[in-house]
């Protein structure tokens, strides 16, 4: 099975008069809830779904605690996740401060075997 992309056109927001370019665009076909994938991982292993619903339940309440210590939580051959902030300079080291922090996200970066899954992704035009 192939992953379906389209063509999106997107003009540069810096030359505005150049004609736009286009790029590949994934198609998304909907979403796998926790309900969902609980069921498929307890169906391909010896534990039971709610045992699985219950653990990825406890990864959400857990990870955000150990990203708010300023912990990097590591999963293991699925990957990492940790926090980055985006924020407005000071002119010197003693005016930064949590003041300054304009955004905050929760980064993923996957682990190497996921990445190399990925790389075996197939995709085809719609």
């Amino acid at each position: 099975m192939s992953i379906k992309i389209n063509p999106v056109g997107r003009k540069n927001p810096q030359k505005p008069e150049d004609p736009a370019k286009y790029y590949a665009s994934v198609v998304k076909k909907g979403y796998v809830d926790v309900d969902q994938l609980s069921k498929r991982i307890a169906y391909s292993s010896s534990t039971n779904r709610s045992d699985v619903y219950a653990v990825i339940m406890a990864l959400v309440e857990v990870i955000p605690i150990e990203l708010a210590a300023g912990n990097i939580v590591q999963l293991g051959k699925l990957g990492s996740f940790s926090v980055s902030v985006n924020s407005n300079g000071a002119e010197t080291i003693e005016e930064v401060n949590s003041q300054l922090i304009k955004n905050i996200k929760v980064r993923f970066n996957p682990g190497k075997e996921l990445k190399e899954e990925a790389r075996k992704f197939s995709f085809s035009t719609t």
